[in-house]
């Protein structure tokens, strides 16, 4: 007997006494052969992972993260070179707007974005929470009641704030709340997603802005919230602290706390400046949370502006627009 072996028409071997199991296919009890599997061959591949050694997770995780660094538009320092005719450069530090929530005084908003546009030699540096973007995820505030914009709406008013303001604006430090919340919930950095055609540069909570005006440099650590040492009897206490526990610095801004103040001082062999921003929230209803904490004395809107002078290393600080025009009218 020839037995031809299947799909190839060519004679093989016989096979004789070949036993076939029986497979019931119906619940009549009808029977058929099993097919035997000599005739057909399945080959799989077997498990193997992509990565077959620690020591190549170890070089895929470098190599993702130096791109990741490489990616991102967030810097520990960055450099601004000024070249202006004026004795004195000022910069006033913005944040804590809060656009979007109905405790947002927005005619003060608009002052304060007149009065950087009548002057070429008056810049800002923002120290976020620019939108108030809540969140489910956020913190303990009134949230989404108090909110005239949703989270869209607001991201298209800041998209549009630092685009027609890109050119005041020299750079913007991160922050750890209401844009963070997004970042949490979606994984979208708000800033880096709007910034990213954008002329602004982004740096990180105490990193370094070098403001330079030929041979003159200043020195600028830029914070949203200065998570330690906070005083409410010493509004510049945790300003102090990062000149002697993060790096020294000219300049050490900070915002949050909705309570400015403003302090010039001469500290490890140089004069400093420390600035405290106020709020844009001074509302009836921005302020309810802080009511319903119990947080004492009101929350301001005053945004103290930084004078540089451009031909010699000193600085002073006055309380708004008003008190440094005679400063950058020189």
């Amino acid at each position: 007997m020839t037995q031809y072996m299947a799909g190839l028409g060519l004679p093989g071997p016989a096979i004789t006494n070949m036993s076939h199991e029986r497979l019931v296919i119906d619940g009549e009890g009808t029977e058929r052969d099993v097919p035997s599997s000599f005739h057909t061959v399945i080959s799989k591949p077997t498990h193997t992972l992509g990565i077959t050694t620690f020591s190549q997770y170890v070089d895929h995780a470098r190599e993702a993260a130096n791109q990741h660094i490489e990616q991102s538009l967030w810097k520990d320092e960055v450099r601004i070179d000024i070249k202006t005719p004026h004795e004195w450069f000022g910069i006033q530090p913005w944040g804590d707007f809060h656009i979007g929530s109905a405790g947002c005084d927005y005619d003060k908003l608009e002052e304060l974005l007149a009065g950087a546009m009548q002057h070429d030699n008056l810049a800002t540096i923002t120290l976020g929470n620019l939108g108030d973007f809540f969140t489910p995820m956020g913190g303990p505030k009134d949230g989404i009641q108090g909110e005239v914009m949703n989270t869209q709406t607001q991201l298209y008013a800041v998209k549009k704030f630092l685009t027609e303001y890109q050119d005041k604006i020299l750079a913007s430090v991160n922050e750890p709340d209401h844009a963070d919340w997004i970042y949490r919930a979606s994984g979208l950095d708000i800033y880096e997603f709007l910034g990213k055609e954008l002329n602004i540069p982004l740096v990180t909570a105490g990193g370094s802005v070098k403001i330079n005006f030929g041979d003159i440099s200043y020195d600028i650590m830029p914070f949203h919230q200065i998570a330690k040492f906070k005083s409410a009897f010493n509004l510049t206490h945790g300003h102090k602290r990062a000149l002697e526990l993060h790096r020294d610095a000219d300049v050490v801004l900070a915002g949050h706390t909705h309570k400015p103040d403003y302090e010039w001082a001469y500290r490890n062999g140089h004069e400093i400046s420390l600035i405290q921003i106020g709020t844009l929230e001074t509302k009836e209803t921005g302020s309810m949370y802080g009511k319903k904490e119990g947080f004492l004395g009101p929350v301001q809107s005053i945004y103290p502006i930084l004078l540089l002078n451009t031909q010699e290393k000193s600085m002073q600080i006055v309380t708004d627009l008003h008190h440094a025009k005679p400063f950058l009218e020189l």
